[in-house]
């Protein structure tokens, strides 16, 4: 007859291994919410949604699938020229991103009851011109931190914002130039840059004049005590400049 099994200590730590194995496992199979801004190409809406909120990002001309708990009767979108909405199914929605800026799309069953809320940001995706012309700069410009922000227009026009730091008027000119050169023009520029190079000149300036002040101040106080304490001199307050 096959002896009963035992707990030893030396089977607690083989135990506590498989409890979190069983743990680990169980979190990776469990579905996981969205709550907050989402990029994702599809999602699925639970039965027990409530009709709550779902921030979305989604760039200009890509889509997304969402699959609903329960069959559409209506759609409302609140600006149809930012995204539309094409009903596949029933349940399955493909919202499309059309051009830069926010909407909402409501989502509502036969009854008018709602299903689901989509709180859409629809955004320009930053050019390939934004990503070489930053490191441009910053390959060309020694020192500055300058940021790019490019969108790309009908008819291929770049438009351009600098923003960041830079150490110099001269570096913040050179900036501008190279960026006019893959914008097509300075038009296409605009400019946000701060000189981070002008308030460390001003602090050096200013703390050169406290020091020159202070040294003279005391040569002046010196030379008074010196003078005060020599016989025939009287003392008296005398006016700093």
């Amino acid at each position: 007859m096959k002896a009963p099994h035992t707990m030893t200590r030396a089977n607690l730590p083989l135990l506590g291994l498989r409890a979190l194995l069983l743990t680990a496992t169980l979190c990776l199979a469990a579905p996981i919410a969205v709550h907050a801004e989402s990029t994702a190409i599809y999602i699925k809406v639970p039965e027990r949604a409530g009709g709550a909120n779902r921030p979305i990002s989604l760039d200009v001309n890509k889509s997304m699938i969402v699959d609903l708990p329960t069959n559409v009767g209506e759609v409302i979108v609140g600006q149809p020229s930012v995204a539309t909405v094409i009903m596949r199914t029933k349940t399955r929605a493909i919202i499309q991103g059309v051009a830069g800026g926010d909407t909402n799309i409501f989502f509502l069953d036969g009854a008018g009851n709602n299903i689901s809320v989509f709180d859409i940001k629809v955004v320009q995706p930053r050019s390939d011109v934004g990503n070489a012309l930053e490191a441009a700069i910053a390959r060309n410009i020694p020192g500055s931190r300058v940021k790019v922000e490019s969108v790309l227009l009908d008819g291929g026009v770049n438009r351009i914002v600098l923003s960041g730091t830079t150490q110099s008027d001269d570096d913040l000119n050179k900036a501008k130039l190279i960026a006019a050169q893959f914008a097509g023009g300075d038009a296409n520029v605009a400019s946000i840059v701060t000189i981070a190079g002008n308030q460390q000149v001003m602090l050096k300036v200013t703390v050169a004049e406290v020091i020159a002040r202070s040294s003279s101040s005391w040569g002046s106080t010196s030379t008074f005590r010196r003078a005060a304490s020599s016989p025939g001199w009287s003392t008296r307050r005398m006016a700093m400049p």
